[in-house]
């Protein structure tokens, strides 16, 4: 046989390491939340890979709150002392749970496993399992003093078991590894380890026996598929032949819908011929239009000539008297000297114009520039805040406002001195200005540059960088690269703040003040101690890292560590034993002090507020050093939220400085609008221009009083009449012109007409007749011209109107005409797709393939299928008859066969002064159908399907069960697959019971007694049928190979309501069966239970500094008394 050799448990709940070695019959004990359920659980995962939280602690009378991960971080739960809530929670480690099972018949030993990596940040867990062929290893997966992660297994497995180990990440595979290797090969096995552990007694006797003991084997299975197929034949014949109607319906539809496309398409040429003819009949009308136009050219033509002739006649008088009258004017004007006069007033008018131009572009200008300059001149005043500053742009503001109310009007207001000095004004300011620009400039570079250096180092703490100093990481780099060298590979190098946290968070600035540099201290292996140090000796100049240290780890380990009460160390933790040993060392005689009063009332102490007293003298710690801390996990959040503190600090210094620089940097860049230069030229010559305009302005009074004394109204009324004859002869000229053009275009209308409109139209009579003659025969022309065109034509009145009235018509009819095509190619397209066949559909106006295909179906395929229905029926019937009520028979002889090898088996085992039996009988509700499966007739006959003497007696009840798997119609074919389902197992046709006879004699069955009897005595028989299944599924009675196979029962809590006696027979009956047990019960149990087995294992619990801790210890006989009476004090 196989069985359970040892257990190994590696960081399981409050497990930390423990190793359990195993008997035949083992009897598990303790206090309640002692641990005896995380032991059972461990069991399941290891032995089924089971990590579903539903399925832990399942013998707990509530629901269990408890998880994989719960179990894997040692989560306290309701057992939470001093606010730590889990042993392991927030670090990385690694759980093993690994059993080493022994096979005393070939002499060997395997292992099974589970192995779990946990990681701090809370990313899910990484599990595998493995089977290993040999013992437990010596160092029990232990690397380093750590358990080696999955990584680390692998490897060891290809170092030390090569070729014999299995690894995997799938439960399903596991599972099938775990039941080749035991010899079970029965899935089964996890079911009924399940339901052992969890004792739920049995509700459903009839339903445990046919699931547990009574399966049948696989190669008697009815082949339900098959049954379903012969049955479900002739159901597809009928449906075949549903199917050729729906066929002919479809081909139904597309005939007649091929008849509308005809129709439509007869209706379409009808129309387009009616169209056609119109057509040629208006091109002879339109021939005989053209060369009456022609004729009426050559009228206009003479008519328009004689026109033209006569306006040439009008337009000679017209140019004639227009020079006379210039004549008469031109010598008025010589004699009075008018033109001389009108060149001097406009000469002057121009310069006058000119003068206002200059005048108004530059009082804009200076506008402007008082307005933009004002704005600079204020911004910077309100930037720069001194009282110097100020005033200046105060009186500068001040005249600029003056210059602004400058108009073109006023400028002799003004002069050339308010000018220059208002420009005086603001070069004192443009000197007061630039050195503070450019210091300003100065110091935004600067403060940029800071904030470009504290964003990278954001960006990298961000990313998960941590910023050491710069000489302590060369410093680590420089130990940790030196041993790597000697070495060969790498050797871990630790900064001592990167191994430690703090729990108190009030408590940190003071740990990270009073470390200051010795944070960066360095952990490493005492082995490596003496290589470190030569290192950093021959490094420590080119480094300069000479405030910090290599730790001794091995002398810091030993030494005496004077630790006072509420020390400092007492708030700072780390899983490395040489990290948490230099902290009490640094640290312990610290102590930590609540009250400023009591500060000196220590040798050394120091508060939250990181003041210290020590060397009889109090200070402070240095700000800078715990302003940014490097201890815990937290550490790099705290440095980013610093550093971004800082940068915001940055941010704003830039903005100030930033506000000053753009203020003053238009004074310092821009040209001020009044320059000497400007000044000197444009601003002077303004002035001058002003007052040569007043002169020019009292010339030109002159002139306009010595033009308005001559005769004006004289020479306005000439020019009148001089402009009047010039319309007159415009007009003259212009219907010349249009004169002209009549002739030319009539001339050219003409010419067109008989070049080119005549031939066309005549071109155009010949396509109209030619088309006709192509698309029609002289017999449809003839028809439809005398039955169709004529009645239009005469009830329209013209060609065209025939031609019109149709085109809207012909349209829709072409819309119906495509929508008719492309619904039979729809039908055709559709039937080709639901048929699977290739018809050539895409030919609105061929129809033959279809037509075939109709006349084909209606007349030969139909009938035939008609004919196959009623042969596919007696074929499903025939199948029915020999392999379905065959099997069941065998099925039902075989489940009576297995009752009665569990009953041969149940024969000398008592429990107590009980015997059990199981029994098995026909199902009272399908009597009828098992006395006929059942009957020796099924089996006579030769070549017959059966006998005529069972087809006589039984032929109701054949048709009977036939008809409930036989179901037609399309809403009962549901049902016929849930009927096939039942009536094809055997068990619907029996009733299974367990029956119990005491020495008396007297015999209860199970079923009836289980509602009425006690708890102990309703849980015997769950007993009896577990322990009868097991024996069954682990073959315990096969002395062959098959027979080597696993013993293992677990019961939890099974045994905690039997009296002595029952737990005494309990287990005897258990060393009956042969098989291997772990018993689960509470200490109270001790005394009855733990004399008849083999091994008792107590599990204990116990408070340890960071937590619970649980072990496993063997129990002795002198161990009873004692601890029996003290849990039971507790």
């Amino acid at each position: 046989m196989k069985k359970l050799n040892r257990l190994l448990l590696i960081n399981w709940h409050y497990f930390s390491k423990q190793i359990v070695d195993l008997g035949d019959i083992n009897f598990l004990t303790g206090a309640n939340t002692a641990g005896k359920s995380t032991v059972i659980d461990a069991l399941q995962v290891v032995l089924m890979g089971e990590t579903r939280s539903s399925a832990f602690n399942r013998a707990a009378s509530k629901k269990s709150e408890r998880t994989l991960k719960s179990y894997l971080i040692g989560s306290m739960g309701e057992d939470v002392e001093n606010g730590i809530k889990s042993i392991r929670g927030g670090k990385n480690f690694t759980s093993y749970l690994v059993v080493e099972c022994y096979d005393n018949i070939k002499d060997e030993y395997f292992c099974f496993g589970a192995v779990f990596d946990v990681y701090s940040d809370g990313s899910d867990i990484k599990k595998r399992f493995f089977y290993l062929r040999g013992r437990l290893p010596n160092e029990q997966f232990i690397s380093g003093g750590y358990a080696m992660d999955t990584v680390e297994l692998v490897e060891y497995f290809k170092r030390n078991y090569p070729q014999r180990h299995q690894i995997t990440g799938t439960i399903q595979t596991y599972q099938e590894l775990v039941l080749s290797k035991l010899n079970v090969h029965d899935r089964k096995m996890f079911s009924m380890l399940k339901k052992a552990i969890s004792f739920e007694p049995i509700n459903d006797i009839e339903k445990f026996i046919t699931e547990n003991v009574c399966d049948t084997d696989d190669e008697n299975d009815i082949d339900i598929a098959a049954m379903q197929e012969n049955i479900s034949y002739y159901m597809r014949q009928e449906e075949l032949a549903k199917v050729f109607e729906k066929k002919l319906e479809a081909l139904e539809q597309i005939r007649n819908a091929f008849s509308e496309v005809k129709r439509f398409f007869a209706q379409k040429k009808r129309q387009q011929f009616l169209i056609d003819y119109a057509a040629y009949e208006t091109a002879e009308s339109e021939l005989k239009n053209a060369e009456a136009e022609s004729e009426q050219y050559d009228k206009d033509i003479q008519e328009f000539s004689e026109r033209y002739r006569a306006l040439e006649g009008i337009i000679t008088k017209l140019e004639q008297n227009k020079k006379e009258l210039e004549h008469e004017r031109n010598k008025y004007r010589l004699e009075n000297n008018v033109d001389r006069l009108e060149e001097d007033i406009k000469r002057y008018e121009t310069a006058l114009k000119e003068a206002d131009n200059k005048i108004g572009s530059f009082v804009l200008s200076v506008r402007r520039n008082c307005e933009k300059w004002l704005d600079i001149i204020c911004s910077a005043q309100a930037a720069v805040a001194t009282q110097e500053f100020d005033e200046l742009c105060s009186r500068l503001c001040e005249s600029i406002n003056r210059l602004e109310n400058i108009r073109e009007d006023n400028i002799g207001d003004h002069s050339v001195g308010f000018f220059r000095d208002i420009s005086s004004q603001y070069n004192s300011i443009k000197r007061y200005a630039s050195p503070v620009w450019a210091k300003t400039a100065g110091k935004l570079i600067k403060v940029r540059q800071d904030r470009q250096e504290l964003e990278a180092v954001i960006e990298k703490l961000e990313s998960g960088i941590m910023q050491y100093p710069e000489k302590a990481q060369a410093f680590k780099d420089a130990v940790a690269y030196g041993l790597y060298k000697k070495y060969g590979h790498t050797v871990i190098v630790d900064f001592f703040a990167d191994l430690i946290d703090v729990s108190d968070d009030e408590w940190h600035n003071a740990v990270e003040g009073y470390l200051n540099t010795q944070r960066m201290n360095l952990i490493i292996e005492p082995e490596y101690f003496r290589d470190a140090y030569n290192i950093y000796k021959e490094k420590r100049h080119e480094i300069g890292a000479y405030e910090y240290r290599i730790v001794d780890c091995d002398k810091v380990l030993k030494a005496n560590r004077n630790i006072v009460q509420d020390s400092l160390s007492d708030v700072v933790s780390s899983d490395n034993i040489y990290a948490k040993a230099y902290a009490e060392y640094l640290m312990g005689s610290v102590t930590r002090c609540y009250d400023d009063k009591k500060i000196r009332e220590h040798k050394r102490s120091v508060t939250r507020e990181c003041m210290i007293y020590s060397g009889f003298s109090v200070g402070s710690l240095n700000k800078n050093a715990y302003s940014s801390p490097y201890i815990g996990r937290d550490s790099l959040e705290k440095q980013i939220a610093i550093k971004r503190r800082d940068l915001e600090a940055i941010i704003a210094k830039i903005s100030d400085l930033s506000s000053i620089e753009t203020a003053l940097k238009p004074i310092i860049e821009q040209d001020w609008f009044l320059s000497d230069e400007y000044i000197s030229s444009t601003v002077k010559g303004i002035f001058d221009i002003n007052e040569r305009r007043a002169n020019d302005r009292t010339e030109l009074n002159k002139l306009h009083q010595l033009y308005e004394s001559l005769d004006l109204f004289w020479i306005t009324e000439m020019n009148n009449k001089i402009e009047n004859k010039d319309i007159e002869i415009k007009a003259a000229y212009k219907d010349k012109e249009e004169t002209a053009k009549f002739i030319s275009d009539y001339k050219n209308e003409k010419e067109r007409t008989i070049t080119q409109k005549i031939p066309a139209i005549k071109q155009e009579i010949k396509r109209c007749k030619e088309r006709i003659n192509e698309r029609y025969d002289e017999e449809y022309i003839s028809s439809i011209k005398s039955g169709y065109y004529d009645a239009e034509l005469k009830k329209r009145g013209t060609p065209q109107a025939v031609a019109n009235g149709f085109e809207s018509p012909l349209k829709q009819t072409e819309t119906l005409l495509k929508d008719k095509c492309e619904d039979v190619i729809n039908l055709r397209s559709e039937y080709n797709r639901v048929q699977n066949i290739s018809f050539s559909f895409s030919d609105p106006f061929n129809n033959n393939d279809y037509e075939n295909e109709y006349v084909k179906i209606k007349d030969t395929e139909l009938p035939k299928y008609r004919e196959e229905i009623k042969k596919a029926k007696e074929d499903a019937m025939a199948q029915f008859k020999s392999d379905f009520l065959y099997k069941l028979q065998r099925n039902i002889n075989d489940a009576i066969d297995r009752i009665d090898e569990l009953n041969r088996a149940l024969k000398n085992a008592r429990f107590g002064n009980d015997t059990y039996r199981f029994k098995v009988e026909p199902a009272p509700e399908y009597r009828e159908y098992y006395d006929m499966i059942t009957s020796d007739l099924l089996m006579n006959g030769d070549n017959t399907l059966f006998s005529y003497e069972f087809t006589n007696k039984y032929q109701s009840t054949l048709d009977s069960l036939f008809s409930q798997i036989i179901c037609l119609s399309d809403n009962d074919r549901e049902n016929a697959a849930r009927n096939i389902e039942m009536f094809s197992k055997y068990t619907t046709y029996l009733s299974f019971d367990l029956y119990s006879t005491d020495i008396n004699g007297t015999t209860v069955k199970l079923s009836k007694s289980m509602s009425t009897n006690s708890g102990g005595e309703t849980q015997t028989p769950f007993y009896i049928a577990v322990l009868a299944s097991f024996a069954q599924l682990y073959k315990v009675n096969d002395n062959k190979e098959t027979g080597n196979t696993f013993r293992l029962v677990i019961f939890d809590e099974a045994f905690s309501n039997m009296d002595s006696e029952r737990s005494r027979e309990s287990i005897k009956l258990l060393k009956y069966f042969k098989l291997q047990a772990i018993i689960c019960a509470p200490s109270d149990k001790a005394a009855n239970i733990a004399p008849i087995v083999d091994s008792t294992l107590l599990v204990n619990k116990e408070m340890g500094k960071n937590g619970y801790r649980s072990s496993i210890i063997k129990w002795t006989k002198e161990m009873s008394d004692s601890y029996g009476s003290s849990q039971t004090d507790t």
